[in-house]
């Protein structure tokens, strides 16, 4: 059995909790963030292996397998898979901690609507802001 090289994205999901891997799971399956349904099928699987990655269906050739059957092998696919997966990875990262942070989410809800000359929205947006800081 070829044991798979590691890779950033095998050590990224590693570190992900059950819970943070199903949150992921939805994340990738969101169209706003991702369209490529290959890269939903490649999560599925590699959720359902989560979090060892190690063993015969973490190789590239199963993954490949169960991604494309009947198919010949292309590292080349699997690889830029990965790729994808790891930049949404880092995308639902930023934003898990984005969420997390309402004074931020307001500042930038500001700047956007200050940006498209939403003024009096702005403003209320900065009162509240102003109330909350005030509390």
């Amino acid at each position: 059995m070829k044991t798979p090289k590691p890779n950033k994205l095998f050590a990224l999901l590693s570190g992900l909790s059950k819970e943070e891997m199903k949150d992921f799971d939805v994340f990738v399956n969101s169209p706003y963030f991702n369209s490529n349904k290959n890269v939903c099928k490649t999560i599925t699987h590699l959720k359902k292996i989560h979090p060892g990655f190690t063993g015969k269906n973490a190789e590239p050739e199963k993954v490949y397998a169960i991604l494309f059957p009947g198919k010949k092998f292309n590292e080349q696919i699997l690889n830029n898979l990965y790729t994808e997966i790891t930049k949404l990875l880092m995308r639902y990262f930023a934003v898990s901690e984005f969420e997390k942070d309402e004074d931020m989410q307001r500042i930038f809800a500001v700047k956007n609507m200050t940006e498209k000359n939403l003024v009096a929205q702005s403003l209320l947006e900065i009162k509240k802001g102003l109330e909350k800081t005030n509390k």
